[in-house]
């Protein structure tokens, strides 16, 4: 897996939070995407943020969100989803191939190996998914995913 150092510029996004298991997100994003047909949001992008260590934490108690991309200038109302800006910066990107259930392995290979590849370490930003093709209109086997986790200055 190649990992490679991006500059990013400030992402914003509508999220709608969920507590548990990473792998159960899906039904998440199901009413994030129903939420922003009904309100006439432009459909974009998709993203998940992840904010624990599921090595560390219950899986219960683990926090993320599940968000599609909006325009820089985006503002309003949008309840329960809230408006959120993921930070410019230099990230460490890697590109996967495959099933969803690939991906807890591929962020151990680049959180670790992949990581210490660059000489850089994380810093306590966001990480996130990037979800590159939509999973109902393409096989399995060809979806594509970006890992992305935030670097400290080097």
């Amino acid at each position: 897996m190649q990992v490679e150092i991006q500059q990013l510029d400030t992402i914003r996004v509508v999220a709608l939070e969920h507590q548990g298991a990473y792998h159960q997100i899906g039904s998440t994003f199901d009413k994030v995407l129903a939420l922003v047909k009904s309100l006439g949001i432009p459909m974009n992008e998709t993203i998940g943020i992840f904010y624990d260590d599921p090595g560390s934490k219950p899986e219960a108690d683990l926090r993320s969100e599940a968000c599609l991309v909006v325009a820089s200038d985006f503002e309003g109302e949008v309840t329960p989803l809230r408006v959120l800006d993921i930070p410019a910066g230099e990230y460490a990107v890697a590109l996967v191939q495959g099933s969803y259930s690939g991906l807890p392995a591929a962020w151990g290979r680049v959180c670790g190996e992949g990581l210490t590849a660059l000489g850089r370490r994380m810093s306590d930003g966001l990480c996130f998914e990037r979800y590159l093709n939509d999973c109902s209109e393409v096989a399995e086997s060809e979806l594509l995913t970006a890992i992305v986790v935030p670097l400290e200055p080097a």
